[in-house]
């Protein structure tokens, strides 16, 4: 009757923990010292504001109730019943995580685990132990994880016993050399040219032992042995796979002929330690004369943009100059031989006084200081004849140029007169008044390209071209 009581409240617990929450995952890991880490990953039902959940052994430490958030829970314990009551606080997952040492029963060496789980498990052995006993129950999967074992374990009660280290019969030794020999056999057929050094001198150290009858040391010896030859592979295949990818961007590089003198090096280097059996260091070398080449490729491309932002510079420079020389040669050659306009033309005609006249009106209205000198030069143009006084004329309006229109066009009248005029016909040749000829002459005067003589009781404008 007690058995059947005892059974009906557990299996009503465990409906009612069932009821509050599901279980994601649950992990059990041994440490060498046969305490034990209890990582419990659960998701609470929908409105479950408390949660009970049932600890795994006793004297529980290090307890920590974190959401996936990270953010601790509150909780409290119930020493009585070995129970978690927890306030989910609307938490979709929930990781539980403590400690135990109530679960690993330690008798000399031999050690056993023991624990009565509601729900699957995986569990992980400590480094360096020999299982002796997987118990009634044994696992539906085992897996090795680097250099672990992990055991998978449905629900219910699992036992596993196990000793810490080797168990130092000589059957035991034998079995682990012989292990050593054909790991060993089969590693250099797989992996033609690799050295072995380093296991094959544990596997001698294994059998030297061996034959002193320190069985123990035998046996640690050629698992060692073994367990190297994993590693000499891995790194066997790592170096020889960098020192290809290497040398192939070697010859990639070499043909846009790029400095890879510090590369070669670097691969040089890779292929003695890797002929040496020091596969690491042979990754590594590899690993530097890849990154060496590209950094290089990364240079080169940054030295050519950089030439090509020069030369485009120089070229505008160069351009830029050649546009200001020619404007200025375009300058000279308007004003020493100009080109003979439609509008001078006319002034050869009957009407060309009143034309011409016209035109300086209308231009002495302006402000001179806005006309270019390109466009003054071309516009002002006068016909001029292969003659001594035009070519004088020409030389002291280029050695003036800061000349207004009207006064480059007053000396080219002069010059059509034969160098010499009265005030009255400037003034009735170009309709400006009075003051603004006398203004006009005035201004000629002080720059002493023309002189001013008194004639019966008018002014007359001569070239000073003498």
């Amino acid at each position: 009757m007690l058995l059947l009581c005892g059974s009906f409240v557990l299996n009503a617990r465990t409906e009612a923990e069932e009821e509050m929450y599901s279980v994601n995952s649950l992990f059990i890991g041994i440490f060498s010292n046969g305490d034990v880490l209890i990582q419990d990953d659960i998701q609470p039902k929908v409105d479950v504001v408390e949660l009970s959940v049932k600890l795994l052994g006793e004297n529980v430490t290090n307890l920590s109730i974190k959401n996936y958030s990270s953010h601790e829970l509150p909780y409290y314990v119930n020493v009585n019943s070995n129970e978690l009551r927890i306030k989910s606080q609307g938490s979709s997952q929930i990781r539980i995580t403590y400690e135990t040492s109530t679960l690993v029963d330690k008798v000399g060496r031999l050690w056993t685990f023991s624990v009565n789980s509601t729900s699957a498990f995986t569990l992980k052995l400590p480094n360096d132990v020999v299982v002796t006993s997987l118990g009634e129950h044994p696992p539906r999967l085992i897996r090795r994880l680097g250099g672990q074992e992990l055991l998978t374990f449905d629900p219910g009660r699992a036992i596993v016993k196990y000793i810490l280290g080797y168990i130092g019969t000589k059957e035991q030794a034998e079995t682990a050399i012989n292990s050593a020999e054909m790991a060993i056999a089969d590693t250099e057929k797989s992996h033609q040219g690799i050295r072995l050094n380093e296991a094959i001198k544990n596997l001698e150290q294994s059998k030297i032992s061996m034959n002193r009858g320190n069985f123990p040391e035998a046996e640690s010896l050629a698992t060692n042995a073994s367990d190297l030859l994993n590693k000499l592979s891995s790194d066997f295949e790592l170096a020889k796979n960098s020192i290809s990818a290497a040398t192939t961007h070697m010859k990639d590089a070499s043909t846009n002929n790029k400095d890879l003198i510090r590369a070669d090096k670097f691969i040089s280097e890779s292929r003695r330690q890797f002929a040496s059996g020091n596969y690491t260091s042979a990754a590594e070398f590899a690993r530097m004369a890849k990154e060496n080449i590209i950094s290089q490729a990364g240079n080169n491309e940054q030295n050519i943009t950089q030439a090509l932002a020069i030369i485009f510079g120089i070229v505008l420079i160069i351009a830029f100059v050649l546009l200001l020389y020619f404007k200025k040669f375009r300058y000279v050659i308007h004003i020493r031989y100009p080109k003979k306009s439609s509008r001078v033309a006319d002034q050869d005609d009957s009407h060309g006084t009143r034309n011409e006249g016209s035109r300086l009106t209308d231009e002495m209205t302006k402000d001179s200081t806005a006309i270019t000198t390109e466009s003054v030069s071309e516009d002002m143009s006068q016909p001029m004849q292969e003659s001594e006084i035009y070519r004088r004329v020409n030389e002291l309006i280029l050695g003036h140029p800061d000349l207004k229109r009207e006064d480059r066009e007053v000396l080219y009248f002069l010059a059509r007169n034969e160098g010499a005029a009265f005030e009255g016909e400037i003034r009735t040749k170009f309709l400006l008044p009075k003051t603004s000829i006398w203004r006009l002459v005035k201004r000629l005067e002080r720059l002493e390209l023309i002189e001013i003589v008194k004639i019966g009781g008018q002014n007359l404008i001569k070239l000073k071209i003498q």
